[in-house]
């Protein structure tokens, strides 16, 4: 799956006019949109020589939550191609609210009204860009295309579209549901309404009104399978904590497989949420509570020994895959914190990466950061009245949903 915040797809006709306008400005975007924020979807770039093209293509339509189309005459005269995508693309935008730009080239609106690719509802929602010459297109793309990612960041894209896939594919159920949420929270990103609906939750966090329109739509919730169910009740209790917050202070590892957290602050399961928002809920996350970290700092060692030895894991065994996250309580005195977390980082360096909960600046970060470089990592506390309220919203929300009280 991309990364990316947005599927792009492009779609033209310049192959028997590889000098041309619409093949300059195809150069053009490719140049200059791409990631992180567009995944572009182009024929050049998804199809090989030897692959069915039909299939090619519309596996990149069926990726795409946006797209633009450059259409010249050669596109409506003589390419079954373009007006093959721009139909599929016109279906898309009412199926689940794709956005459509259509450049033209040399030709007018009703030229393109006129063809068989747009369909009885005409230019109904595309974005109209007529071509005039190169640099204004571009400057009035580089315009539009950034508001199609003003309202999510890419700390947030992969939680949002796994929070989706938990959502009931009833595209009238899931109409009702954004109109409901835009009254909260206007629209203005061209997500696909089961993404929206996971978005603007998000945003709105876990208050009453998302749990109004939950019950005030609770067939539409009842679609998914209860295990889905659970999965998106748990992603929008952690929505308290800011996921753009969570992965600026613990970066996401890209060898990560399976992730542990040692939580020895006072809130087992804060420590969980940060690591779970930042690593976008992607892979499992297990606690392994190991209670206080000794204030002595004599024997530490000796303490961390024994802690990995009580979940199967001696000191001299191979990492398991994954990181392995220590959470350490900021109210320790700081030497005994900074002898605590050089303890844990001598039993297993290749894995532990080394949280610290405290709302100030550590005042010896800079000897944490040295004994551990990159694996320090200091983050801001979580409120306990959050927490609570979320907890309390996320036991209705289960109520409601015919789900078990979390344990």
């Amino acid at each position: 799956m991309s990364e990316c915040l947005w599927n792009l797809f492009l779609s033209h006709s310049t192959g028997k006019a590889p000098g041309g306008e619409a093949a300059r400005l195809l150069d053009r975007l490719l140049r200059e949109f791409g990631s992180p924020t567009f995944d572009l979807l182009v024929d050049r770039r998804i199809i090989a020589p030897s692959d069915d093209w039909k299939r090619r293509i519309d596996e990149g339509l069926s990726r795409a939550n946006a797209a633009i189309a450059l259409v010249d005459r050669q596109a409506l005269l003589d390419s079954r191609w373009a007006e093959y995508e721009i139909a599929v693309l016109r279906h898309l935008q009412g199926a689940r609210g794709l956005r459509l730009y259509a450049v033209l080239i040399g030709i007018t609106r009703k030229d393109l009204e006129a063809s068989d690719a747009v369909g009885p509802d005409g230019l109904r929602d595309v974005h109209v860009i007529t071509y005039h010459d190169e640099e204004q297109t571009m400057a009035e793309l580089h315009e539009q295309l950034p508001r199609l990612s003003d309202d999510i960041t890419d700390a947030e894209v992969r939680l949002v579209r796994e929070l989706a896939r938990c959502l009931p594919d009833d595209h009238g159920g899931a109409v009702a549901v954004v109109d409901a949420l835009e009254r909260a929270a206007p629209r203005t990103s061209p997500l696909n309404v089961r993404e929206f609906i996971a978005h603007r939750m998000r945003k709105l966090g876990m208050t009453r009104a998302v749990l109004d329109v939950v019950l005030a739509h609770k067939v539409f919730f009842l679609g998914c399978l209860p295990d889905l169910r659970e999965h998106f009740v748990l992603r929008l209790e952690s929505s308290w904590i800011d996921a753009r917050v969570a992965s600026a202070h613990l970066p996401r590892r890209a060898d990560s497989h399976t992730t542990r957290v040692l939580a020895a602050c006072a809130r087992d399961a804060s420590a969980v949420q940060y690591v779970r928002e930042a690593t976008g809920w992607v892979e499992p996350c297990a606690v392994e509570p190991f209670g206080d970290v000794p204030t002595d700092p004599e024997g530490l060692d000796e303490e961390v020994d024994r802690s990995l030895e009580v979940w199967g894991w001696k000191p001299g065994d191979l990492a398991p895959k994954g990181t392995l996250y220590v959470v350490v309580r900021a109210a320790r005195p700081s030497r005994t914190r900074l002898a605590a977390v050089e303890a844990w980082h001598r039993a297993r360096p290749d894995v532990i990466a080394v949280l610290v909960v405290d709302d100030t600046v550590d005042p010896v970060a800079e000897k944490f950061e040295t004994a551990l470089g990159g694996d320090y990592h200091q983050l801001p506390p979580l409120t306990t009245a959050d927490e609570h309220r979320a907890s309390f919203l996320a036991g209705r929300l289960r109520e409601a949903l015919g789900l078990r009280a979390a344990s």
